[in-house]
């Protein structure tokens, strides 16, 4: 079996170089279990696991990998010159207990609790709809710095008996070639509205941070619907670039989240991935023609040399893998798969790729 295995290995990596790199201590074969989600297998065999649908491409022993159950065997083979996964028989255990028939649930591509902290309490709304739908918390029942569950709050505008309400402050906003194209709102609370009058009174539900008079009143469902049913593809949109960071961080590094600059609007979809690309330096060079270094560079010179354009500017070069969680109208949220260097605000982005892909790691 250790044969087989050194060989299997040894073709799979041999033959794709190009296409999907198989981890040395993958295992021959994995038993489905519950809890477990495509993106989870495909850690076990992928450096790069967003790629899982790759790992079932092409292979008509899994038409449809959202259709994988607990129980299932699957065993890592070639098709075609690509590693693939194979689906076999279920794994049955037998037990004097009395069989008990039920439907299995296929197993999900990704998992909620993993990405809720992400996408909850952060969103995206356009500046038009904070001055059109928004109302606004104008006073409590008790004066205090901090609110709890069951406290009463007062606000104005048009409010729905019984529906449930974000509380949110706005965080910043987000333009693009000068135009503002979002705000990001961070959810304080939520609260219901429980009587309809001059002055609506809301109950809170759920306190995460301290909030006051002003605060930012919108429908809860509305705004924190997303779709769990997507999966990783390699998006075609030209032209985008990296906006800022949740947190207000400078640099964004593995597993953090940041916002690039399209959305529904522009027909992204959960599940895009990008490589972000870091542009290269200029290189100075002095009055006769050698190339100075960094360290030695003056601030003058490097202000003179950006503003006159002079100099050889180094190719911009992958330093970042991203994948789209939530698309908002222009904006989307994204979180960083794999970093080679931290990302900023400014760096653009590409078409992801294999290439791109080894290069980050």
């Amino acid at each position: 079996m250790l044969v087989t295995r050194v060989l299997l290995l040894s073709l799979i990596l041999s033959f794709n170089v190009k296409g999907l790199q198989i981890k040395n201590q993958a295992p021959d074969q994995y038993v489905v279990v519950s809890g477990d989600t495509l993106w989870d297998i495909a850690t076990l065999y992928l450096n790069d696991p967003w790629r899982w649908p790759e790992l079932w491409g092409d292979n008509p022993h899994i038409a449809n990998p959202h259709l994988i159950f607990p129980g299932d065997v699957l065993t890592l083979t070639l098709i075609n010159g690509q590693p693939r996964l194979q689906k076999s028989k279920r794994f049955r255990a037998l037990s004097p207990a009395i069989k008990k028939k039920h439907k299995p649930s296929p197993i999900s591509a990704f998992s909620l609790e993993q990405l809720a902290p992400y996408i909850n309490h952060n969103i995206v709304v356009l500046p038009k709809q904070l001055d059109q739908q928004t109302t606004v918390v104008l006073a409590a029942q008790r004066l205090a710095k901090h609110y709890y569950q069951g406290d009463l709050l007062y606000a104005d505008g048009k409010l729905v008996m019984g529906n449930n309400y974000g509380i949110y402050h706005p965080q910043k906003v987000f333009t693009n070639n000068g135009e503002q194209i979002g705000v990001e709102l961070a959810l304080a609370a939520t609260a219901k509205a429980v009587a309809i009058d001059k002055f609506n009174t809301l109950q809170v539900t759920s306190v995460y941070q301290e909030f006051s008079s002003g605060a930012v009143l919108l429908p809860l469902e509305q705004y924190h619907a997303w779709p769990l049913a997507f999966q990783p593809y390699y998006s075609n949109h030209d032209g985008l670039k990296v906006l800022g960071h949740l947190g207000n961080i400078r640099e964004a590094g593995k597993y953090d989240i940041s916002y690039i600059n399209a959305g529904s609007n522009q027909q992204l979809k959960s599940g895009a991935i990008f490589t972000v690309k870091r542009q290269g330096s200029r290189i100075i060079t002095s009055n006769t023609g050698e190339p100075i270094s960094h360290i030695n560079q003056s601030s003058y010179q490097r202000l003179l040399s950006d503003s006159l354009n002079k100099g050889k500017v180094m190719p911009a070069e992958p330093i970042a893998i991203i994948m789209v969680l939530r698309a908002f109208d222009n904006v989307s949220m994204v979180i960083v798969l794999q970093a080679g260097m931290p990302i900023r605000a400014g760096d653009k982005l590409a078409h992801a790729n294999e290439t791109f892909s080894r290069l980050v790691k």
